[in-house]
């Protein structure tokens, strides 16, 4: 394949050219009366492609076995973000029940302070 009809890779990712593409579409319209050299350029080519269609597969799994983890690992977080919201819930309720019996308390240790000051005017 000539230099400027290889694919790039970018990111990850094979970029084609207009030039490329063409070269593609037009190398499948060769009539098979062509002289030896162009069938073997174009059987070539077919290999480059099978080449990066496998190259492609590969990646693919590779990524849907990365996906694969993470959706579980955002699992795991969320189920860990849901027993916290549960702790912290379960640590307000008890902190209300808590300042209900201090303010109960203060109040009992109050009343006999207000009771003395009636008794004493």
């Amino acid at each position: 394949m000539p230099t400027e009809l290889t694919p790039k890779k970018v990111d990850g990712a094979y970029q084609l050219t207009h030039k490329i593409a063409d070269f593609i579409r037009d190398s499948g319209k060769i009539p098979a009366t062509v002289n030896q050299p162009v069938n073997q350029l174009i059987n070539g080519e077919v290999d480059a492609l099978k080449m990066m269609i496998k190259e492609l597969q590969e990646e693919k799994e590779k990524i849907y076995g990365q996906l694969e983890k993470k959706d579980i690992q955002v699992d795991h977080l969320q189920k860990l973000i849901d027993q916290q919201q549960q702790l912290t819930l379960q640590a307000n309720r008890q902190n209300e029940r808590l300042q209900l019996q201090l303010e109960l308390i203060q109040e009992k240790e109050d009343q006999p302070l207000k009771d003395e000051k009636l008794i004493l005017r």
